[in-house]
């Protein structure tokens, strides 16, 4: 058990001081807890390293459109990724005509890209000047998806927030069941 307990102390304290890059901190997370959380925290851990199933979009949105995201419940906002949804603009432009003018209308998108991926963007030179990066794009379609990349920070810190607080509690746990191993039960 302590070495358990040193490893998950090891990879937060990491990931919250920036020693670990997150998806490394989520891969380890998954690693040193095989078998030992539940299979609904192990996909949450993997969604969030490698991202979302596009077949899971439209279930996701339907399940975030029927609740006051405003006012959820930590019970549902644990189920459902609420903190993957970005604000950003919409361009649309016809692909038929070569230099079209596109079309920007306010939106949101659920992004399921993994922090993985998200991570590598964001560290190449182009990203890092950048104030907008696409996150949908589809050149015959006619259609992209830009993001503010404070917004897409913002995301990954909410990510962070929910690993280390997850770490935080399997930690507790672990504390905990090892000092009711050791000492004798309080009457």
């Amino acid at each position: 058990m302590h070495s358990l307990l040193e490893k998950l102390v090891e990879i937060r304290n990491g990931v919250l001081c920036g020693k670990i890059e997150l998806s490394t901190g989520l891969l380890h997370t998954q690693r040193v807890l095989a078998g030992l959380i539940p299979e609904n925290d192990v996909l949450w851990i993997n969604r969030e390293v490698l991202g979302y199933l596009e077949e899971e979009r439209k279930d996701i949105c339907s399940k975030l459109d029927e609740i006051d995201t405003e006012n959820i419940d930590d019970k549902v906002a644990g189920q459902l990724p609420v903190h993957r949804t970005l604000p950003g603009l919409w361009l649309s432009w016809d692909p038929a005509v070569k230099e079209s003018t596109p079309t920007a209308v306010p939106g949101a998108i659920l992004c399921l890209r993994g922090v993985i991926e998200f991570e590598h963007f964001l560290s190449e030179e182009p990203a890092q000047n950048a104030n907008y990066i696409p996150l949908e794009y589809n050149e015959e379609k006619g259609f992209a998806f830009l993001c503010d990349v404070r917004d897409v920070l913002e995301m990954h810190n909410r990510i962070k927030d929910r690993l280390t607080t997850f770490l935080s509690c399997v930690i507790d746990a672990v504390h905990e069941h090892s000092r009711s191993e050791i000492l004798p039960p309080r009457l």
